[in-house]
């Protein structure tokens, strides 16, 4: 592996805009491949990062030069698509959730292990003080219980 891991988008909606800025801006980090089922979406972050394209992700997981992919699709692909990752090799990095229920959460943390790779689900803002704060907040109890939260 390279001492920067190159990544293959697997969604190029909006939300992997944001994701393809900031694999952009570091140093230790590429965009190897981007794909999507929609060829006018690749286009314009295709121009931005001088990437290849595909519509299949079977592309992006074929390629020798994906170390890791970043899954932004519908969430109920997050799982068919990672355990697929998993198998071929490659690091998986899925936006939240990471499934629709627990068997499948299962599966895929299964899938990583069993190939030895990472996982990572992108649910970050836990690490942003608010959040702690939050939850320092309500684990100590000075609200009441906790009976609800959306």
């Amino acid at each position: 592996m390279s001492s920067e891991l190159r990544f293959g988008i697997i969604g190029c909606g909006e939300v992997a805009v944001d994701t393809c800025m900031a694999i952009g801006a570091t140093d230790n980090a590429s965009i190897a491949m981007l794909m999507d089922t929609r060829p006018e979406v690749l286009r314009d972050l295709a121009e931005v990062y001088s990437a290849p394209t595909t519509t299949e992700v079977d592309d992006v997981l074929n390629d020798p030069d994906v170390d890791a992919v970043y899954v932004a699709t519908p969430h109920d692909l997050h799982v068919p698509i990672g355990v697929r990752a998993a198998r071929a090799g490659k690091h998986i990095f899925t936006e939240k959730p990471i499934c629709l229920d627990l068997a499948d959460a299962d599966a895929m943390l299964a899938a990583a292990r069993a190939a030895g790779v990472k996982y990572m689900l992108g649910y970050v803002l836990r690490f942003t003080e608010p959040y702690r704060t939050l939850q320092a907040t309500l684990a100590s109890g000075e609200l009441g219980t906790l009976v609800s939260c959306w």
